[in-house]
């Protein structure tokens, strides 16, 4: 991967961002690897020195990186109760496997964490699929390699775009910047038939099966939809999957003279702003094009 600095931002930021202290074992494949779309992982894979990142889209990482170095000295005061940043690796499936949980609490219940960023959103749609994934991809390693029944799954939440202006009007919105996120625990069964089909489907790209681009549900794909606007008021009155809902709900209100519609266009989030290898990947390229 090249780092780019188009901001100029200090030396010390880019050194930064250079410098890489993670250790993914002598594996095939990392947990997060393994859950990973196999497109993804392909192109990562075989164009990893063509990949360009620049610095300021690592802004994020540096603050994850602060909290579990902050978080591991912590647990290291008390050896007998935490395992911090722990690497269990595994033969499943013909492969080998390594993961990290951030966290092993020992006393009872044994509670596998892990330590997360992301955005307000995530939590009011309670998307919690891929992590769930993760954690017991984690769990069954720690039970299989240190024997250690996992019998709790949880995330340390950091909401990074929480506003407390939005937690006072509305008490629907989270309350909190930071929380405790329980996630459902799989039987050992359940977790490896899905370790078994995610080893499948990546060695198929692997064994000359013409790849296929990522489905819409892995590019976090966005239907395009029709907001009911408002005049004076800068956010939707309602939505509508069709043009012709919302034009027939319009007509039905008393103040449709200062109601319009405005069209949201279908969005590949990920394609657009998550994904490394997104101005490699055709889709990707066109995602981008499309959105300028």
């Amino acid at each position: 991967m090249k780092i780019t600095n188009a901001s100029k931002l200090p030396d010390i930021i880019e050194d930064w961002a250079n410098y890489d202290a993670y250790q993914r074992g002598n594996a095939d494949y990392t947990t997060t690897e393994l859950i990973k779309p196999p497109y993804m992982l392909d192109l990562e894979r075989r164009h990893k020195d063509d990949i360009e990142v620049d610095v300021a889209e690592l802004t994020w990482r540096l603050s994850g990186q602060a909290k579990h170095y902050i978080f591991q000295i912590i647990a290291q005061q008390n050896p007998e109760r935490y395992i911090a940043e722990q690497r269990y690796t595994m033969a499943v499936a013909g492969v080998t496997i390594s993961g990290m949980g951030d966290l092993i609490d020992l006393e009872e219940p044994e509670t596998l964490y892990d330590y997360k960023e992301t955005k307000v959103w995530k939590e009011i749609l309670g998307d919690s699929e891929e992590w769930t994934q993760q954690a017991n991809i984690n769990a069954f390693l720690a039970r299989n390699i240190a024997n250690i029944d996992i019998k709790r799954l949880v995330n340390i939440v950091i909401l990074k775009d929480w506003a407390v202006r939005s937690a006072f009007r509305d008490h629907s919105y989270p309350q909190n910047p930071i929380r405790a996120w329980p996630l459902e625990l799989w039987d050992q069964n359940k977790t490896l038939q899905f370790i078994q089909q995610r080893v499948a489907l990546h060695k198929s790209i692997g064994n000359g099966a013409p790849p296929a681009i990522c489905s819409p549900k892995e590019r976090w794909a966005k239907p395009s939809r029709w907001a009911v606007m408002k005049q004076g008021r800068k956010s939707a009155v309602k939505l509508f999957d069709s043009g012709q809902e919302a034009t027939l709900w319009i007509a039905e209100q008393s103040d449709q003279k200062i109601l319009s519609l405005a069209e949201r266009s279908a969005e590949d989030t990920r394609c657009l702003f998550y994904c490394d290898v997104r101005k490699i990947c055709p889709h990707g390229r066109e995602v981008i094009q499309n959105a300028k």
